[in-house]
């Protein structure tokens, strides 16, 4: 059963990604507040789709997110980080790697989203790319959404935080919300089986003030893996 379950979720998926991205793309010449709809009706579908797996989603700590506009900074396990947020903050901006505004369709969906662009290669001066793009998002009242990993990372190994992460906050001087995760359990980057339960997203207390780049980084990882690891557990224990 739980095969033939994931096999209709990942159809089902790939679809719909497929008739918003279309839809996404029919916005491009209208004006920007036009073209948030479809991202958020993909994460709303795919959300409800997940049904179809014997998924259920639970959203924690909602109460953290401050009223105006902040940096969040979330843990990566599975390809539902990158929609869900725009089912809570339909206008969010991603920091999201260049070369993924270079992809067809989706990536000119993106820019016209005026998504954050950030180029590992290009060292300091794709930080300061990112953070000018990000203050202009800021300034029209939008959430900033950033992956401190910089990419989805199995449930059972760590990576490092890269830096991008501390220039926004250290420049951008609003809150920073981490938010933990366990949907790489269920949703998982190595296999196209879609292990039934509760994924849950849990937003954590946000962490404000001036502070070093190493005590931020040690509080930020500290903080996002331990309540992390805690979620993995729950989803163990309830499987």
């Amino acid at each position: 059963m739980i095969y033939i379950r994931s096999f209709l979720f990942n159809a089902g998926f790939y679809a719909w990604t497929a008739i918003c991205a279309l839809m996404g793309l029919l916005t491009i010449p209208l004006p920007l507040r036009m073209a948030f709809f479809p991202q958020t009706l993909w994460a709303k579908g795919t959300t409800f789709l997940l049904k179809v797996a014997g998924i259920k989603v639970e959203f924690r700590g909602l109460e953290n997110i401050p009223p105006t506009p902040c940096l969040i900074a979330s843990k990566h396990q599975s390809a539902w980080d990158t929609t869900v947020f725009f089912s809570i903050i339909p206008k969010a901006a991603i920091v999201a790697k260049k070369e993924m505004l270079k992809l067809p369709i989706f990536g000119w969906y993106m820019k016209k989203l005026e998504e954050i662009p950030i180029d590992r290669s290009a060292g300091g001066g794709a930080l300061r790319v990112m953070v000018r793009a990000s203050k202009v998002a800021l300034s029209k009242g939008r959430y900033i959404i950033i992956f401190p990993e910089g990419t989805r990372v199995n449930i059972n190994h760590k990576k490092n935080f890269q830096p991008g992460v501390y220039a926004l906050y250290s420049m951008l001087n609003v809150p920073v919300v981490p938010v933990a995760l366990n949907s790489g359990y269920f949703w998982p980057r190595d296999t196209h089986i879609r292990k039934p339960g509760t994924m849950i997203l849990e937003f954590l207390p946000p962490i404000s003030g001036k502070m070093t780049r190493e005590d931020f980084m040690k509080k930020l990882e500290g903080e996002m893996n331990r309540a992390t690891e805690k979620l993995l557990k729950e989803a163990r224990h309830n499987a």
